[in-house]
């Protein structure tokens, strides 16, 4: 038995692969594919108040008043896109990865990590490369 990938809770042999003590055969397999996970909502919610500061600013630009109005949507648009960017950046969307085994969906793995999240598939990869009977 040979070991592509053994760190962090996952195992990568050339019969299995092992995430957190779930055992998946190689053999029994199908499918494997990879995905982005969805975003995190904190930024999305900073995102849509951002555009939302714009319409009350909007509306001041008819008042006597509209330099207030422009100074404040301005900050508020500043703000919130700042923060949407931050969040954005501190919270990636995961990666994931997916495959049918034994006649079901299953996500085998998932991390935020692109780094280690390439090192198990292409150790998955190479697994099953290696072994005849995983093709």
């Amino acid at each position: 038995m040979t070991t592509y990938y053994d760190r962090a809770g996952v195992q990568v042999t050339s019969h299995e692969l092992v995430v957190q003590g779930q055992r998946y055969q190689l053999n029994e397999l199908r499918g494997l594919r990879i995905a982005r996970g969805s975003a995190s909502p904190a930024g999305t919610i900073c995102a849509i108040l951002a555009v939302l500061f714009v319409l009350p600013g909007s509306c001041s630009l008819q008042t006597s008043a509209w330099t207030i109005g422009l100074g404040l949507t301005a900050i508020g648009v500043l703000a919130l896109g700042a923060a949407a960017l931050i969040i954005r950046r501190l919270r990636p969307r995961p990666f994931e990865m997916w495959a049918d085994y034994q006649g079901h969906t299953v996500q085998l793995y998932w991390s935020r990590d692109e780094r280690v999240f390439n090192a198990i598939r292409f150790a998955l990869v190479r697994a099953t490369q290696a072994d005849p009977l995983t093709r």
